[in-house]
């Protein structure tokens, strides 16, 4: 709720979503009460029964004339006492069963499900040239309905195409399958002519990386979020791809500079400026073939031509598939319409 405060808001669905809030608050803090009570029963009872049993003890060797030493009993009388120390760890370990066994539950339940991407046993060696031959691909997702169909699309090492089309076309879905991040359902998929099922997804993140139009950024500095991409960045390396990125005066100006925390998700950057840090670890990062999902999409126009022809320059000589509903976005080259899970009208944006 507070992360998305201005959606709620704005949609006026804040009051439901505070009510159903409260109510599960209540629920909850209903269950730790009777949870508290059984616990402090079981503790109580915990506590008193060697207490208990060292009076009978000592009671009981007293009155029973077993000619016990005065030593002797009362080491017969503290030894339940001792073991108090030893059996309280067991309340607690009998309280955790319940939470621990669903826990386990759910892992089983992870565990047993089939892994959609498999990777191989023995993954086949990275092959010399970084060409895409994607053929007769479809592409779903686990228990979903077919997304794309029949796609056929090839990119030359170091070309440049854009995948045009509406939300929901299905064009974040084929940059998943070029991460393979989700596997085809029919039809082929090969990387510099090796099917990337040899290769495997960590192979295959070697050579093709993805920037998402939602990226994900870690709760700790700005330094270790662009490193990411790259671990063995120099600062240097880190400031010229802020710059690429046009980030260079919004980072310069932190307090911190490279050091700066971002926060969850850096809640603190704009949806522009964390646009263009997930840029700047693109740059980082070296791999052959970029995907571009909406690279510019929270920018104005004048600032995404400029990151645009920085991205251009800075990615040269690499694969670029730029992932976009806008029609002027990209670079010449070819252009491919996503329409209904087909991709189909090739033109050049060159002419």
């Amino acid at each position: 709720m507070v992360e998305h405060l201005d959606e709620l808001v704005a949609n006026g669905a804040f009051a439901a979503r505070a009510e159903r809030t409260a109510q599960l608050s209540t629920r909850l803090g209903a269950l730790e009460r009777r949870r508290s009570r059984t616990s402090s029963v079981a503790n109580g009872v915990a506590a008193a029964m060697p207490v208990a049993t060292a009076a009978l003890v000592a009671f009981t060797a007293s009155r029973s004339g077993a000619g016990l030493s005065g030593p002797m009993l009362g080491l017969v009388a503290l030894l339940p006492l001792a073991l108090l120390e030893l059996c309280a760890p067991l309340v607690v370990a009998a309280e955790s069963v319940a939470p621990v066994g669903a826990c386990a539950s759910r892992l089983r339940t992870i565990l047993a499900t089939a892994d959609p991407t498999p990777e191989p046993a023995a993954p086949a060696p990275l092959p010399p040239t970084a060409d895409i031959d994607l053929a007769g691909v479809s592409l779903a997702w686990p228990d979903g309905p077919t997304v794309i169909d029949d796609l056929n699309l090839g990119v030359a090492q170091g070309e440049h195409i854009v995948l045009r089309g509406a939300s929901g076309s299905g064009k974040s879905t084929i940059a998943a399958a070029l991460v393979r991040f989700l596997a085809p359902s029919s039809g082929t998929y090969a990387l510099g002519g090796v099917d990337v099922a040899a290769l495997g997804g960590h192979q295959v993140r070697r050579v093709v990386t993805w920037c998402p139009q939602d990226p994900w950024l870690a709760d700790t500095t700005l330094r270790e979020n662009l490193r990411l991409a790259a671990p063995e960045s120099t600062d240097e390396q880190l400031w010229t791809a802020l710059e690429r990125a046009r980030l260079g005066g919004w980072a310069g100006a932190l307090p911190r500079g490279l050091d700066t925390r971002l926060g969850v998700n850096a809640l603190g950057a704009s949806g522009g400026q964390r646009q263009r840090l997930a840029l700047a670890r693109v740059m980082l990062g070296g791999q052959s073939v970029v995907v571009l999902d909406e690279p510019t999409a929270h920018l104005d126009h004048d600032t995404a031509d400029a990151v645009m022809a920085d991205l251009l320059e800075a990615l040269a000589g690499q694969s670029i598939v730029i992932i976009t509903h806008d029609t002027g976005a990209g670079p010449s080259g070819r252009c491919y319409e996503v329409t209904a899970g087909r991709v189909a009208g090739v033109s050049d944006r060159g002419e």
